[in-house]
């Protein structure tokens, strides 16, 4: 109805109405709301819509108005054109941005797409619906239809941020492939080698293992919301008998159909209403509840999780629903488990890695869902009660599935995810343009891995495909031709609380035309998110996705003729002709002029020009969404040139062409110039034909630029600004300029957003300034800038036209009158308030200069930097902080700190804390012929000073120790290594750029061949003043200096410097953040003052940051805004003076006498008075603001960048809250208190979880150069002194071959029964299992206080095993002998009575893991009881013999015990059953052990020379002998001293579990006491013995962990650590593990190559079973133990196989075995 009625309106422009319309339409403009567009109707409301059309429908006919319609009924059901405010529909863009262009060739696309949405957002009743589609990676169409707040009336548009529900699991997706492909993370192991918080599951008794793969796919059997297993079941169940029903009635059909018999007509009828019926209840069911899942209470939950880690509490508990790998189940929480996998294989917290993947796809708009934050643009969200009345969601918290459901996003972003998936999957197809294609996010195997679809899967939102990895995948099909065509694409559906989403993918079809001409990505993405649950969407995604694949060959042809057309207008531009300024006359390229002209007549900086185009580029730029923007091409426009009206089309072409003209009349036309517009060939414009002179030319170029709303593309790319919303009117000398009254009178009436001339502060920034804007939009009475009646007023500097070098020389002490025709200010103050408005600095402001800042830095840490990056980020190879122990003297020279002077100084450092001996220094001033002479002139100076300076100084000339201070941005190399990038502060010596400034002072320092002297170090002035600064709590870890200059450091963690080989410990980085010039940041905040000055300086477009804080530039700041003040008649009664007029007249000094209120007027009047003024008291009171309004900015904005660098640290060490001391320098802190003041109270703001002192520096920086020094030396000292503690740990090859081979020895002797330290019983196992193996067997696992019996059924499939767990009381295990076992007898009655197994007798495998002496498969002797049992009458039985008579006591049980097994034996044959070549079996664990297939020959106790007989090595004894003295460390007979045996199991204490962390422990203890760790200070925690368990080496070396995690680990053991502290423990950590690896692969190495003698092989294939939990889950054990054995065993294959359950599946399989070779012995 309300399209309706905007084409009647239209139909009433023609009739007449067009004054009625034009008026509404200027009242609009005049209250200052944004233009109406062609469908302006739609946007006023259901009232107002309906009053205006009945009105108008009257006017037309005659008729009597028509009473206003009656307000909706509350309780009626929501309909959908009510709730579409401000809809379009036909015209989807609003009329404020151009529509994109591609978006004209989609017209009919998306006609019928935003009809099908119209359709579909009626039949669910969604408050709204949002849409986004690209082709081929670029949008072209975005819309929203609806509310996004429904009690708000908002909107919804393409900006709305909506829940994105399931999605979220496809983007968790990227993180685990990025993981994956760097080599962080595999997919196939199982979980806990990552999250060990997750518990080993088990289906049916059966050990599972869930993996990576099986989580993503969802096959590993973890619930859903649901918690009743037996209803998914049953669920499971119903579809798959539902889904076979329905292919057998197809099947009956097809059937029929081929008997040629007819279908009964009335049943068909039947049928097809009651399939109607269904669909229409489906459709209008308004609760829109999905039956399962919205009804379980899990989903609104509202506790909030800290981690994902915390999350895993809701469900690692619950059973598997199926077995992994079996049935799909999809979970959410499945994803909770990859997140917290994500976590611990990155190092990043998982929010925070997300974010960094946001970040490389420009994915801005996308976070994590939480409720405290303000989220710009968050929709709300909505479902129907049981009253089908439209209610706000629940509130609930969803952080404990961000990884499966829990982010926001906007279409917009979507589809730059989905193309950056389809770029990936497409990109390694395109071989002849391959080589210039940038990589795609993901690599092309990837995403083909990604969207494979994988079996056992299920796609529930299209039944045609299946599940891949995060993406449903349907894969091209045509069973028949000319049928139905099944598309390949890929999608994502979502369904959350009051959210439901679709991202879809459809790939192009690519031929070979595609591939050899055409770039990817190549297909159509379609995005669409509402704020209602359970809407399916994905169909509607894929008709609408096919919709613009029909109109793709339109589009094709019109990129190609754009292609054309972008060639002839670049080949205009490229003239190198060029246009004067009619007020400087410089002369610039046309793509420059207007820039300039804005620049030149004092528009730049925040009064800025913000053109149309410009408004484009920065949404283009910022804007997360493509804007809606017209689509009406036929609309004329009015060229800025030439005034005439050309179509909307022909735009571009007709400036290009006027601009042409322009220079041509000027005497530079290009050769090019026949190349113009039709329109403009046609009629060549009368004034520019008419322009015979220069003077007439004369500001008519620049006038009609600032009447223009349109301009130039080269403005998009050049410039950035701000968006706020004042205009400005043109000067009296506007119609002398030759412009006409006409064109005066136009910019009288501009609407405020329409403006091109902008003011100081936008007004949704006012509440963060305070801006009197009453004040501004004043007129003044004599002013000359009132409008027409009803217009608006101008605001403010009509008095300020321009400003730069011509307009500040004017008059030599004469006074300054204002610009003729203009009449004197009235106001002064006002002038004044004014002029200092532009310096107010906006807390949106700053935050944008934070987050540029922040981005910029984070850009070049990862090395994605250009020729000039905004920051440099320079890493100093500083890696040290200090810790108050460094002692020696030495030599400082300074360069650069303190301007144009060099300072040298004699440093003393005691080491101990309190006891200083200050420094003694000389300053020598640098003439201004060697600061701008050759590079070897300033550093012979140098050198000349350095001489000069220890001369009277009583020091030998015996090696000597400098740090350098070069306060420069360098690029350091090394600590002694810097080349200069460029010079500042003044400086600009020849041919010293590009060199290394070390040696050119060392080459000096030759020359003056007066001392020897060690140049060590580097350093510039920031990172001095960060190292000087006195140690309190903490270290200081960041420096900043604000002197002539500006710049910090701080300490980054190394492994995100891209240009460094480390991945451990810290370096300072020096920002260079002088250099920061991001427009669209600084642009605001830059003044004309601020240009000027630029403009003037030695090195004009650089250091713009640095000009707008440091100390160099301040006082030159408030010297040009005096001198303009003075000039407009404010100050001074309108006299300048020489010596104001001279740049560097006004020093910092000034500044900060000028502005210290406690100086008072009279220093005020005593420095104006030597700038040769007169000033008045009035003038004092302004001078002093001028000072304060400028330094204020500048304390603010360095506020802003320390801000970043805080942010910075935070997310590096993932500290929700930072502690931290900032180390401060410069005179400008020095001599100017409250700079520090306004820093630290904006920091406050800005950075509000970060606590923050601020600590001077002691000397200025100087003796901070001398401790980069002193910590240089003491790291090396410490260095040599770990080196020679951990040499012993550190085995050459000779000394692995050497132990081999005494383990050789040792298995020779102790199977010959010699003396021998290993004992090499024999198992009486003769054969692993061959495959062959069949039947039910029971196995009892006995190795601590929990006791397990298993059922093993061995088919032709595999093993299936059912277990139970039983406890062993502590009475019992401590009690008599006969009544542990009669416990277990009861335990194995009551299992089978639960298996229904009761009668029968099975045969049993016992796994007795307790030291016994094997007499027979099933006969051995206790030794002696271990892990707290101590049953008594049972050391020296047959533990086999004890259990028997347990059984035969309860007569009504028969049980044939075959076997009594250890662990070890037991992960043999486990593995042995997966792998027939395994014949070793390996426990590293608590303890150790071996176990190998024995040549029966060659065992002497046991009868027989045919055949092969097991063999426990029990090689945890290897060494008592001896034979392992010469490893044996002071550690190591530490350790075995203080263990229950000493002088025992030798071997054990060098490898197992139960003794590495005391071996750690005892080697830190040794290091502190030598001052290299912990600063010397011995703690009462490391003391205590088992403290530091051998789980921390685990953790410590765990490539996912960072160094904070690592410090976070000792710290909980109270160890006070620095992070040099923490890199030494990680050291020590890795020398004692490599160490256990490396002998157990030579022990491993002995054995298999013992096997392969035994057996007269050249080469050895095997495999060896492991169990164990140091081999499982430490990073780098297995690992290392494998290259050990390939090194000294070569010519043996080794596999290397983990074990699952060898205690009891191997236990089951060595009675299996038995009974096969009993069976076989029988026949």
């Amino acid at each position: 109805m309300y399209r309706l009625l905007s084409a009647v309106m239209a139909r009433a422009a023609t009739t007449g109405g067009c004054a009625w319309g034009c008026g509404w339409r200027a009242a609009h403009q005049r209250a200052g709301l944004p233009p109406l567009g062609p469908g302006w109707v739609g946007g006023l409301g259901v009232g107002l819509g309906l009053a205006l059309g009945v009105k108008l429908a009257g006017g037309l006919r005659g008729a009597s108005p028509a009473p206003p319609a009656a307000a909706p009924d509350p309780e009626a059901l929501p309909q959908a054109e009510p709730l579409q405010a401000q809809e379009q529909p036909l015209n989807p863009w609003s009329p404020q941005t151009p529509a994109p262009p591609q978006a004209r060739h989609f017209a009919r696309a998306i006609d019928s797409s935003r009809d099908l949405l119209h359709r579909i957002k009626d039949e669910v009743g969604a408050p709204d619906i949002l849409v986004g589609v690209s082709v081929d990676g670029k949008e072209v169409w975005s819309e929203g239809l609806g509310y996004a707040d429904v009690e708000n009336r908002v909107p919804c548009k393409p900006e709305t941020v909506m829940r994105i529900a399931s999605i979220s699991k496809s983007l968790t997706m990227v993180a685990i492939a990025k993981l994956w492909e760097a080599g962080k993370l595999y997919l196939d192991i199982p979980v806990q080698h990552y999250v060990p918080e997750f518990p080993e599951k088990e289906y049916e008794g059966e050990k599972v293992s869930v993996t990576t793969r099986l989580l993503i796919s969802h096959l590993r059997g973890i619930r859903r919301y649901e918690k009743d297993m037996k209803k998914v079941k049953e669920e499971k169940a119903y579809k798959a008998l539902k889904m076979m029903k329905g292919m057998m009635e197809s099947d009956q059909e097809k059937e029929l159909k081929e008997k040629g018999g007819k279908s009964n007509e009335k049943n068909d009828f039947a049928k097809a209403k009651v399939e109607q019926d269904n669909e229409t209840k489906g459709r209008n069911s308004k609760p829109c509840k999905k039956k399962n899942d919205f009804e379980q209470g899990e989903l609104y939950l509202k506790e909030k999780f800290e981690n994902s880690i915390e999350s895993l509490r809701l469900f690692k508990n619950d059973p598997l629903f199926f077995k992994p790998g079996g049935q799909f189940l999809y979970s959410t929480f499945g994803y909770t488990l990859l997140a917290a996998i994500v976590e611990r294989a990155s190092g990043y917290k998982y929010l925070d890695y997300m974010q960094k993947i946001f970040h490389d796809l420009d994915m801005l708009t996308t976070v994590q869902e939480e409720n405290e934050p303000v989220i710009y643009n968050r929709a709300r969200f909505y479902v129907y009660n049981k009253k089908k009345r439209l209610v706000n969601t629940p509130y609930v918290d969803n952080s404990y599935k961000w990884a499966g459901g829990g982010f926001l996003s906007t279409v917009g972003d979507l589809l730059k995810f989905g193309n950056a998936m389809l770029y990936g999957y497409q990109v390694g197809l395109f071989k002849n343009a391959n080589e210039h294609l940038l990589p795609g996010y993901l690599k092309p195997e990837t995403m083909l891995m990604i969207w494979t679809p994988v079996p056992n899967t299920e796609m529930s939102w299209d039944k045609e495909g299946k599940y891949a990895m995060a993406w449903g995948v349907v894969e091209k099909k045509q069973t028949y031709g000319s049928c139905r065509k099944q598309r390949h694409y890929a999608s994502h559906t979502g369904g959350a609380v009051g959210a439901s989403s679709v991202l879809l993918v459809l790939p192009e079809e690519l031929d070979a035309e595609a591939l050899n001409n055409k770039v990817p990505p190549r297909g159509i993405v379609v995005s669409i998110i509402c704020n209602m649950q359970s809407v399916g969407l994905n169909s509607t995604a894929l008709k609408i996705a096919l919709e613009f694949d029909k109109d793709r060959s339109d589009v094709l042809q019109v990129d190609n003729k754009k292609d054309a057309e972008k060639e002839i207008s670049t080949s205009i531009f490229s003239s190198s002709a060029q246009v004067s300024c009619p007020l400087c006359d410089q002369r610039f390229p046309p793509t420059k002029i207007e820039r300039h002209a804005m620049y030149c007549n004092g528009l730049m900086g925040q009064d800025t020009v913000l053109t149309r185009s410009q408004r484009e580029a920065l949404n283009r730029r910022d804007s997360v969404t493509t804007a809606q923007t017209s689509l009406d091409i036929d609309k004329d426009e009015k060229c800025y040139l030439c005034k005439s009206l050309v179509p909307l089309r022909e735009y571009q072409c007709h400036v290009e062409s006027c601009l042409q003209l322009a220079r041509g009349d000027q005497g530079d036309e290009p050769e090019e110039s026949e190349r113009v517009c039709t329109a403009v060939g046609r009629k060549r414009p009368q004034w520019l034909r008419n322009l015979k002179d220069k003077g007439q030319n004369e500001g008519r170029l620049l006038r009609l630029l600032e009447q223009s709303e349109y301009k130039t593309a080269d403005a998009e790319i050049k410039t950035k600004f701000s968006e706020t919303g004042a205009f400005r009117v043109s000067s009296p000398g506007l119609e002398e300029a030759g412009c006409s009254r006409e064109m005066q009178s136009s910019l009288t009436h501009l609407d405020s957003n329409e403006s091109p001339i902008k003011s100081f502060v936008s007004v949704s920034e006012a509440t963060d300034c305070l801006v009197d804007f009453k004040k501004q939009l004043t007129v003044r009475p004599h002013s000359q800038t009132q409008t027409k009646a009803g217009g608006h007023p101008s605001p403010l500097w009509n008095h300020m036209d321009s400003i730069g070098s011509l307009g500040l020389q004017q008059g030599e002490g004469a006074p300054s009158c204002p610009q003729e025709g203009l009449p004197c200010p009235s106001n002064s103050s006002e002038m004044v308030q004014e002029c200092l408005q532009q310096f107010k600095v906006t807390g949106a402001q700053l935050r944008q200069i934070q987050t540029s800042l922040l981005g910029s830095m984070e850009e070049a840490l990862r090395g994605q930097v250009g020729p000039a990056p905004a920051v440099r980020m320079l890493p100093t190879y500083v890696g040290s902080t200090p810790h108050g122990t460094e002692k020696g003297d030495f030599v400082v020279l300074e360069l650069g700190a303190t301007g144009a002077s060099l300072r040298v100084l004699w440093v003393t450092l005691t080491g101990i804390e309190g006891h200083k001996v200050e420094p003694r220094s000389q300053e020598f001033v640098i003439p201004q012929e060697v600061m701008l002479g050759p590079g070897q002139q300033l550093f012979d100076f140098a050198a000349r000073c350095l001489s000069e300076f220890l001369d009277v100084l009583p020091v030998d000339n015996q090696g000597l120790q400098l740090g350098f201070s070069f306060s420069f941005p360098c690029h350091q190399t090394g600590l002694d290594k810097s080349t200069l990038i460029s010079w500042t502060k003044g400086f600009k010596c020849s041919d010293v750029e590009g060199q290394d400034v070390v040696q050119l002072l060392r080459d000096a320092i030759q020359r003056q061949g007066a001392y020897s002297i060690d140049v060590v170090a580097v350093v510039n002035d920031t990172v001095g003043t960060m190292m000087g600064c006195e140690p309190g709590v903490g270290p200081c870890e960041v420096g900043l200096v604000v002197d002539t200059g500006t710049n910090a450091c701080y300490m980054e963690e190394a492994r995100h410097v891209a240009v460094l080989d480390e991945d451990r410990g810290r370096v300072c980085i020096s920002i260079e953040w002088g250099s920061f010039s991001d427009e669209g940041a600084l642009g605001p905040v830059q003044t004309i003052f601020d240009h000027t000055l630029d403009h003037e300086s030695l090195n004009p477009g650089a250091q713009r940051f640095e000009k707008m804080i440091g100390g160099l530039y301040l006082g030159e700041l408030v010297r040009l805004v005096l001198v303009h003040l003075a000039q407009r008649g404010v100050l001074f009664g309108g006299h300048t003076s020489p010596v104001l007029r001279s740049q560097g007249s006004i020093l910092l000094e000034h500044v900060a006498e000028m502005e210290d209120p406690s100086a008072g007027a009279a220093r005020v009047h005593a420095v104006l008075q030597d700038l040769g003024l007169n000033p008045k008291a009035s003038d004092a009171e302004w001078v002093q603001c001028v000072c304060m309004a400028v330094c204020t900015r500048a304390a603010q904005l360095c506020a802003a960048a320390l801000a970043a660098v805080l942010s910075r640290l935070q997310h590096s060490r993932e500290q929700q809250a930072l502690q931290i001391a900032v180390a401060t320098g410069g005179r400008v802190f020095e001599r100017h208190p409250r700079f520090l003041s306004v820093l630290r109270e904006t920091v406050m703001l800005l950075a509000p979880n970060c606590d923050v002192s601020f600590i001077p520096s002691v000397d200025g920086g100087g003796r901070g150069v001398a401790m980069v020094t002193a910590v240089a030396a003491r790291l090396a000292a410490h260095r040599r002194l770990l080196e020679e503690t951990l040499a012993p740990f550190r085995l050459t090859r000779e000394q692995l071959a050497e132990v081999q081979a005494q383990m050789r020895e040792a298995m020779a002797k102790g199977l010959q029964g010699e003396a021998s330290s290993l004992r090499m019983l024999p198992t009486y196992v003769r054969a692993t299992p061959d495959g062959s193996e069949r039947g039910d067997f029971l196995a009892l696992d006995l190795g601590g206080t929990n006791f397990r019996v298993l059922l093993v059924r061995v088919t032709m499939g595999g093993v299936q095993i059912a277990s139970q767990i039983y406890s062993i009381p502590e009475c019992v295990a401590q009690g008599s002998g006969q009544q542990l076992f009669d416990h277990i007898v009861d335990c194995i009655v009551d299992f089978q009575q639960k298996q229904g197994l009761s009668g029968q007798s099975l045969p049993l495998g016992f796994t007795f893991s307790f030291p016994c002496r094997q007499m027979g498969l099933d006969q051995g002797i206790l030794l002696n009881w271990t892990k707290g049992f101590n049953a008594s009458d049972c050391e020296g039985q047959d533990v086999v013999c004890l259990l028997r008579e347990a059984i035969r006591r309860r007569q009504a049980v028969e049980l044939n015990v075959v076997a009594i097994v250890n662990d070890t034996v037991g992960t043999m044959m486990s593995c042995g059953y997966e792998d027939p070549h395994c014949e070793v079996g390996l426990i590293v664990g608590t303890g150790t052990n071996v176990c190998y297939m024995e040549e029966l020959r060659n065992v002497a106790s046991v009868d027989g020379d045919s055949g092969q007989m097991c063999i426990n090595t029990e090689w945890g004894a290897f060494g008592d002998d001896g034979s392992l003295s010469m490893l044996s460390t002071r550690f190591d007979a530490s350790v075995d001293q203080a263990s229950i045996n000493p002088g025992k199991q030798r071997f054990e204490k060098m490898i197992s579990g139960m003794y590495l962390g005391e071996i750690v422990r005892h080697i830190l203890l040794h290091l502190t006491s030598l001052g290299v760790l912990f600063r010397g200070q011995q703690t009462q925690r490391l003391q205590t013995r088992d403290i530091f368990k051998t789980k921390f080496l685990s953790e410590i070396e765990s490539d996912s962990l960072a160094l904070r995690q690592v410090r976070a680990i000792l710290e909980d053991l109270g160890l006070p650590l620095t992070s040099d502290d923490a890199l030494m423990v990680l050291e020590v950590c890795q020398a004692v593990s490599q160490r256990a690896a490396q002998l157990c692969g030579a022990g491993v190495a002995a054995v298999v190559e013992k096997i392969r003698e035994n057996r007269g092989l050249e080469e050895l294939t095997i495999s060896v079973g492991v169990d164990g939990t140091l081999y499982k889950l430490h990073p780098h054990f297995s690992s290392l133990v494998a290259a050990t054995v390939r090194e000294l065993a070569p010519r043996c294959v080794v596999t290397f196989l983990q074990s699952e359950d060898g205690s009891g599946k191997g236990a089951a399989l060595v009675t299996a075995v038995a009974c096969r070779l009993a069976q076989r012995t029988r026949i």
